[in-house]
């Protein structure tokens, strides 16, 4: 692995970056990055599931709901936290 942040470049997240894509694409079956694209919610067959409880566009939009649902927010360490997190708070869907 190729490590440039350590070469002084001022960006270090850019340097992380290239480190990230460099290892993805060397462990990719493909030798590339977009091997690990995940695909459109809409192309169910390019999802890979479970024969026997295939996908369907209501199961993903009851996984689309409750993946955003608070109300599941019943573990806080705090009272006062509960009901206040979903799968989100950890889980950034933009990040994939």
């Amino acid at each position: 692995m190729i490590c440039s942040w350590k070469r002084g470049q001022p960006d270090i997240a850019a340097g992380l970056d290239y480190d990230l894509g460099y290892v993805l694409s060397k462990t990719a079956p493909t030798g590339e990055m977009d091997y690990y694209l995940m695909p459109d919610e809409k192309d169910l067959a390019a999802i890979p599931q479970d024969p026997m409880n295939t996908l369907t566009i209501d199961k993903v939009a009851l996984r689309k709901f409750l993946f955003f649902e608070m109300a599941f927010g019943v573990d806080a360490e705090h009272s006062s936290g509960q009901g206040t997190y979903s799968c989100t708070s950890c889980h950034i869907p933009e990040k994939g």
